[in-house]
């Protein structure tokens, strides 16, 4: 089972390393053709546009995840009932969110602005109707297919927006990239998910309402944490300036190797968890532990090497504006590992059916986020942001954990887990001293291949060495 998890887990990956190259191509090429303050301007829009995608999705791609293994649901009836529900609230939200966006174009007198409002809204719309279908091919398992999907999708917008740079040098021709991407995955997914061949076999009743007391509680959480990750950004341009938000953006971008442990270990993870929490408590427990030994090994080692050549990588992909950046990217990337581990503090909340819990988790990380922006970014600017942002997600961690401990309890062995990642932060916090940073000469080179390959050693015995020391004692007995 666990190595039918890494094999899945590297298909994702590599589709993921693929998509990831795409867009550090687009992210050379953006901040070159682009003022940094219409790079703050694309990124202030992606975020109101992923803001509109959970409002428009209400979470109901989460219920095709609980209820696929559930004989009361079978495959046409679940998707039929989410699509349904998804028709009713983008009419609704399209409508009202175009509405307002008009009348504040007028006020302004901005058709610019109106323009890019409207392309955002079809990109938010077409992302909601987009994530229940790549769902659905993910919990059959068919890893393809998902690939496909994702790839188109992630790369056909990218070519559009690259293009379009290189003619107008414009904000919008960076959203209507966008745009073309999500709609054109959208179109395949339909194809590959076999989704008009659903809606006409199936003659089970639709229930929107039963997936909407599953999925809605979990609407709060998604809307926190995007604000847990773009709070950072607003504070940014309020306080410090666009020019501010554009380097935090890139350093954002510059966190795709913890990204891809993360995502692509949560795709695998998904189906067999859910599996896995039909099962009893102790089998549940064995695997699940395994499960997070191997996520947390993989991404912190990912997050130390990427922290390792990260001045580097950006004296490669952007100028040297963007040289602070190599300050906030290792933060940012350990907030990315940590919110990963969410996906096994929640089970317990999952298995009993409370997944209000994850935002009540998640809102109280966003109130701590919120108040450390606050203190932070006046005096320490983006990496400030980052700090707020690693203690925010941590304090999510933290309570989501204590709420799933006592609905239902998995034994995960999270003391190992917390000194793996304890030692994450050192190695992090050491390869970001100044008199290591810039790849200046060979020497550092070499130090910092050297930390990587320290670390790796020691988390290792971390994760692993209590069993590799219960299995030779039983051999000797033997």
């Amino acid at each position: 089972m666990r190595l039918q998890l890494a094999k899945e887990a590297s298909l994702y990956g590599a589709s993921q390393v693929f998509v990831a190259a795409v867009g550090l191509v687009v992210v050379a090429i953006a901040t070159r053709t682009l003022a940094k303050s219409e790079y703050g301007e694309v990124a202030i829009a992606i975020s109101v546009g992923t803001l509109l995608s959970i409002i428009f999705g209400m979470s109901l791609d989460t219920s095709i995840s609980r209820y696929y293994y559930d004989p009361a649901w079978p495959e046409g009836r679940l998707y039929r009932s989410v699509v349904s529900g998804l028709w009713r609230v983008i009419a609704v939200g399209a409508l009202l969110s175009g509405t307002i966006s008009a009348g504040i174009a007028i006020f302004i007198s901005s058709p610019r602005f109106l323009v890019i409002s409207l392309l955002v809204i079809i990109w938010a719309s077409s992302e909601a109707f987009l994530t229940p279908a790549m769902t659905l091919v993910r919990m059959r398992r068919d890893v393809g297919k998902f690939v496909t999907i994702f790839v188109t999708s992630r790369c056909v917008g990218p070519i559009v927006t690259v293009a379009l740079l290189l003619m107008y040098s414009s904000s919008v021709s960076y959203v209507v990239g966008l745009v073309v991407g999500s709609t054109t995955g959208l179109m395949l997914s339909r194809s590959l998910a076999g989704v008009n061949k659903l809606n006409h076999e199936s003659n089970d009743e639709i229930d929107v309402r039963s997936l909407l007391r599953f999925s809605l509680p979990l609407v709060p959480s998604s809307l926190a944490m995007l604000v847990n990750s773009n709070l950072d950004r607003w504070t940014l341009g309020a306080i410090a300036g666009l020019d501010e938000v554009a380097v935090y953006s890139v350093s954002a971008q510059l966190t795709f190797a913890a990204q891809l442990v993360v995502s692509a270990f949560a795709l695998s993870f998904g189906p067999q968890s859910m599996q896995l929490i039909q099962s009893s408590r102790d089998e549940a427990s064995v695997q699940l532990s395994s499960y997070l030994r191997m996520y947390v090994f993989w991404s912190s080692v990912s997050v130390v090497g990427l922290t390792a050549v990260c001045p580097k990588l950006i004296q490669v992909i952007a100028t040297d504006e963007y040289t602070r950046a190599s300050r906030v990217v290792g933060i940012l990337a350990i907030s990315t590992v940590l919110f990963g581990i969410t996906y096994f503090t929640t089970l317990g909340s999952w298995k009993v059916g409370h997944s209000f819990d994850y935002s009540v988790a998640i809102l109280i990380g966003v109130c701590g986020n919120a108040v450390l922006n606050v203190v932070l970014v006046p005096r320490l600017q983006a990496v400030g942001a980052s700090l707020a942002t690693l203690t925010g997600t941590t304090v999510t961690v933290l309570i989501s954990a204590l709420f799933s401990h006592h609905r239902y309890r998995y034994r995960l062995g999270y003391l190992r887990v917390l000194l793996a990642l304890s030692f994450t932060c050192l190695s992090v916090w050491f390869l970001s001293l100044e008199s290591i940073v810039g790849f200046s000469n060979e020497s550092d080179a070499i130090g910092r291949l050297v930390v990587l390959i320290v670390f790796s050693l020691i988390t290792t015995l971390v994760l692993y060495a209590p069993e590799w020391f219960t299995k030779i004692a039983r051999s000797n007995r033997s």
